[in-house]
């Protein structure tokens, strides 16, 4: 288990008014924000759209969730701006992955995939050696508030038999309970959703998770 473990606020919504009210109360106490960005098939609801994500006037730190079946053209927005930290692709989406990756690390910035729940981390083995990051959903990714499925945390484990060097993030179903199981495997970072955006004091909640990782 890593002795530093982040939490990431994350921001999954669908108009830029709910996308400001988040992105401000988490600048408050945080110093990364992770978006995510849905057009897919697997889900009917979208969130809102890069460039809006783009256009606030917050310099805080962004890590961009690409919940997309064709992501190539935003990726191409994400990588020429300063804020952007992490672009996640996700292993089921529709492009060529070894181009986007080439795109993304010629762009600066960090690559992730994201596995969901019925993904094996196999299907991951020829990318470990020029990735940065895999993001483990813990829920069935699209919305927020889904069942905790903790079976998905071993996944972590496996990883690390494989010999990948990067971080790991677990995302979805974190709260002041299940985060005391997360805890036990090894991860880097915890994306963080309706336990803090549904929270009365969202800083209050963070630091208590902060306090409950450590």
């Amino acid at each position: 288990m890593n002795e530093i473990i982040k939490i990431h606020p994350a921001i999954l919504v669908d108009n830029l008014k709910d996308f400001l009210i988040q992105i401000n109360k988490a600048s408050e106490y945080a110093d990364q924000v992770d978006v995510d960005i849905i057009d897919w098939e697997r889900t009917k609801n979208k969130t809102i759209l890069v460039q809006e994500a783009l256009s606030i006037p917050d310099n805080i730190s962004m890590n961009f969730d690409l919940m997309m079946d064709y992501p190539s053209e935003v990726i191409k927005i994400l990588i020429k701006d300063k804020r952007v930290n992490t672009i996640i692709l996700n292993v089921i989406q529709k492009e060529n992955f070894n181009e986007l990756i080439e795109i993304i690390k010629e762009g600066g910035k960090k690559v992730g995939i994201a596995l969901n729940p019925e993904n094996k981390v196999e299907e991951l083995d020829e990318y470990l050696n020029i990735i940065d990051h895999i993001q483990i959903y813990a829920v069935e990714p699209g919305k927020q508030n889904n069942p905790f499925l903790e079976k998905m945390l071993k996944k972590s484990l496996k990883l690390k038999k494989m010999g990948f060097m990067g971080t790991i993030g677990f995302d979805g179903g974190i709260n002041q309970k299940t985060i005391l199981k997360i805890k036990k495997y090894p991860v880097d970072y915890l994306s963080v959703g309706s336990e803090l955006s549904q929270a009365e004091n969202s800083s209050e909640v963070y630091n208590i998770l902060l306090n409950l990782i450590k």
